[in-house]
């Protein structure tokens, strides 16, 4: 700046006194236009720092609001969403509300299945999962394909449209997955695979024929009785309606699929003509099912069986251990409903309660996959006894299941 040139300078006025008197007369006049000229020129930046004094305060605590808001609990989004504007950013809503991915799912995961919700009723669905998340549930189970044969879902399937098997008014199946995962569960989707009477009845080919008699198509029971067809796991178009429907299913959203009845007809098989095998075992073609399966739906097969299965019982459903399909995922069913004080005395010993035989059971249950590579989710039939089932689980360390309980409107954990 001139200023600092012209102070410089006066080091060398000292060596002439003759022009001595001149220079300070020009530096004082320079000294006073310097304070004027920045006495003008500060003022501004002056009041400027004085008048920030309040707002700098305010800027201070700025950061610990913002704090202190990201400290408090998460809102669940069902009640932050009503509050928030459109143009609210994704990164405002909270990590608490969105689903677990399918891989965290398998890692731990306690998955609620309501007993006779239907799937036609997505404000139902939104309540039953809404009430599940509070619950501390991450999943819920729905049945898309039942017993029945009937598909709770719009299916775009060339076969479901030609056999009628789609219950009328039906929602999409993207519609249903969306309704459990914007209440921030993972959903998962039931499918009854040759447990399925409406099938069988569309096409006779796809169903067992009555031995000595190929014209006939077989019955589990005497018709009267409630007797029901069944789909015939060596027929292709049987098995790739299924793996149809599972494939639907997870391209509309669904993380995981349930395949239950992946067996031969329950109780007496008499008379049951199986048909051309190309060779293959009862439990090889079950196998080649399942490798169907998975190979449609890669990581998102769960393969369900009464877990008892796996020590040689119902032969004639399985004809081997399920364990040898070497599915990628199982979930192995453990029905408390069936126990009584007598069932299991020597597992159990001198502890015939309610906890005692579930932890029983649950203990069986969980020394028979204990060699499996595979995803284990175990199908937990509650019998009543809420509570104590809970305890069990927790005494074992099982921290994924799916809970079913015998009525709508179960909840707990």
């Amino acid at each position: 700046m001139p200023k600092q040139r012209k102070i410089k300078r006066t080091k060398h006025l000292y060596r002439d006194r003759k022009k001595g008197k001149i220079f300070k007369t020009i530096l004082f006049i320079l000294i006073i236009g310097g304070l004027v000229a920045a006495g003008y020129f500060a003022a501004p930046k002056l009041m400027e720092m004085l008048n920030s004094g309040s707002s700098t305060e305010e800027s201070s605590q700025a950061p610990e609001s913002s704090l202190s808001e990201e400290s408090e609990p998460s809102i669940p989004a069902e009640e932050s969403s009503t509050g928030s504007l459109p143009s609210e950013p994704e990164s405002s809503v909270p990590e608490s509300s969105e689903p677990e991915s399918s891989e965290s799912a398998q890692n731990q995961m306690k998955a609620y299945s309501p007993a006779g919700l239907s799937t036609l009723d997505l404000q139902a669905v939104a309540e039953e999962a809404r009430k599940a998340k509070e619950a501390g549930y991450q999943a819920m189970v729905l049945t898309l394909k039942g017993e029945d044969g009937q598909l709770l879902y719009a299916s775009d399937l060339e076969q479901a449209a030609a056999w009628g098997t789609i219950v009328e008014a039906a929602p999409s199946a993207a519609e249903i997955a969306n309704v459990i995962r914007e209440n921030g569960l993972v959903p998962i989707a039931s499918i009854h695979a040759f447990k399925d009477p409406l099938a069988a009845s569309m096409l006779r080919d796809n169903a067992y024929q009555v031995t000595d008699s190929p014209g006939d198509t077989w019955f589990d029971n005497v018709p009267s009785a409630g007797g029901k067809k069944w789909l015939n796991p060596y027929r292709t178009a049987a098995r790739e309606y299924i793996v149809g429907i599972a494939e639907e299913l997870v391209q509309a959203g669904f993380e995981q699929i349930l395949a239950e009845s992946v067996q031969f007809p329950d109780g007496g098989q008499y008379r049951m003509s199986v048909g051309e095998t190309g060779g293959l075992t009862r439990a090889q073609i079950l196998r080649q099912f399942t490798e169907e399966l998975d190979a449609a739906c890669p990581g998102k097969i769960l393969v369900s069986f009464p877990y008892t299965a796996m020590a040689g019982q119902y032969a004639g459903r399985y004809e081997e251990s399920p364990l040898y399909w070497q599915a990628e995922g199982i979930a192995p069913a453990v029905d408390l409903r069936l126990l009584d004080s007598t069932e299991l005395s020597a597992a159990a010993g001198e502890d015939h309660s309610a906890y005692g035989l579930a932890y029983s059971l649950l203990s069986l249950a969980k020394d028979s996959v204990a060699a499996y590579n595979g995803t284990i989710i175990p199908v937990v039939y509650e019998n009543g006894n809420l509570q104590e089932v809970l305890q069990a689980l927790e005494a074992l360390d099982i921290q994924t299941y799916i809970l079913r309980g015998e009525s709508s409107g179960f909840l707990g954990r």
